[in-house]
């Protein structure tokens, strides 16, 4: 695969690039069959697994040796190889999904310190893949993706596991002790063998093939709610290799590019893709706002108990009846003061604006400050936010 060359490419920096646009792309330290991939965004450090390697490595997302190694291994001190990774930042650890024959258990699923040296795995759970879910045939329980998911689930928790058995055509989704979540499990879009799974929000990522290895490999974004249903999809690659294990990196390259990291079989190598602009608040689209229209510099007195306008701006790729005004929020008040959104053309250049107005003893604004920012949401879910120079007067 040319575009997943051994050599680190220059990261791509400024406005936001196309959905899978490679952002960076090497061949770590330690070279096999690659499998899992884990991001912890606090310190920027990726892990990654080779088929057969009962070891974790632990690199940067700049790619460079490897920083150490983990040796997992069970309660009787047995190795342990991971298929599928996922970091869970609430606990600081990593959960695995354990890859046969060489891993003891099938579809056995573990937290492991992330930690250098021989680690003790906590063995959580054991989830029985009905057979024929996957692609190759096999005897179920080699997991080959798995996500752990910190957002609210179907159950009305704050913690679940989604996983897939090797190559599979069935997503499963359960709670911490592997009982199943209503609703699950979940066809994977038709004719597609899944082979990776990462999870935020209200999205799955799916890393998939076009049967037991054939390409092409794509990877797509899908609703929790319905998976079997594409929503935006990139080519990973039309020929071999395909992707294995996947994850989100909402940090590395912030605020201008929201990524998803992969792994593949075949050579290791890992691989930043570009997600689509305004798909995360990290990562929102850019829009133009015009504090206090008409004038400049836009003064606020702090003490001022009146209100202050703040005109969303439309233009030819962006329509200011397609926001979802319950979202918007400027300088951390959310509350329309006026109850409505006014349109007219406050610029004169054609295009429709939207005029809200905000209370200025309830905004975040402090004196000193220089720029005030405003967010919120399409009708269709995009985040979007713009952000305006403001003079703040001593109160």
């Amino acid at each position: 695969m040319a575009l997943l060359g051994a050599a680190l490419l220059a990261l791509v920096s400024g406005a936001s690039a196309q959905l899978g646009t490679v952002l960076t792309s090497f061949a770590p330290a330690t070279v096999g069959n690659g499998r899992a991939v884990a991001l912890d965004p606090a310190t920027g450090t990726l892990y990654y697994t080779n088929s057969g390697d009962p070891n974790i490595y632990a690199t940067s997302t700049a790619g460079g040796p490897d920083l150490f190694v983990i040796s997992p291994v069970d309660a009787a001190g047995a190795p342990i190889n991971y298929g599928a990774l996922s970091w869970d930042a609430k606990r600081g650890v990593l959960w695995g999904g354990r890859y046969l024959p060489n891993a003891g258990v099938p579809g056995g699923v573990d937290t492991i310190p992330p930690a250098a040296g021989v680690q003790a795995v906590t063995a959580q759970f054991a989830f029985a893949f009905p057979p024929g879910e996957s692609c190759y045939g096999s005897a179920p329980g080699f997991i080959d993706g798995l996500a752990y998911d910190e957002g609210a689930t179907a159950a009305g928790g704050d913690d679940s596991i989604w996983l897939s058995d090797d190559a599979a055509t069935v997503l499963h989704h359960v709670d911490l002790t592997g009982s199943p979540i209503a609703g699950s499990p979940y066809a994977v879009p038709p004719g597609r063998c899944n082979t990776g799974i990462t999870a935020d929000g209200k999205y799955l990522w799916l890393a998939l093939q076009s049967g037991p290895d054939p390409p092409p490999h794509d990877i797509v974004r899908v609703a929790k709610s319905n998976p079997t249903v594409v929503l935006s999809t990139f080519l990973f690659n039309a020929a071999n290799p395909g992707p294995e294990d996947i994850e989100l990196d909402l940090t590395t390259f912030a605020p201008d590019h929201c990524a998803l990291w992969s792994n593949q079989f075949g050579p290791t190598t890992l691989t930043a893709w570009e997600l689509e602009q305004g798909i995360k608040p990290e990562c929102a689209l850019g829009v133009g706002i015009d504090i206090k229209p008409g004038s400049f510099p836009n003064s606020i007195k702090l003490s001022n108990k009146g209100v202050i306008p703040v005109a969303i701006l439309g233009s030819a790729t962006f329509d200011v009846t397609d926001v979802d005004y319950g979202t918007v929020c400027f300088a951390g008040d959310c509350t329309e003061a006026h109850g409505t959104v006014h349109f007219e053309d406050v610029n004169g250049d054609g295009f429709l604006d939207a005029v809200l107005h905000y209370e200025t003893q309830e905004t975040n604004i402090v004196f000193g400050d220089t720029e005030a920012c405003l967010t919120g949401e399409l009708t269709d879910g995009t985040f979007f936010e713009g952000c305006d120079s403001v003079r703040t007067l001593d109160p």
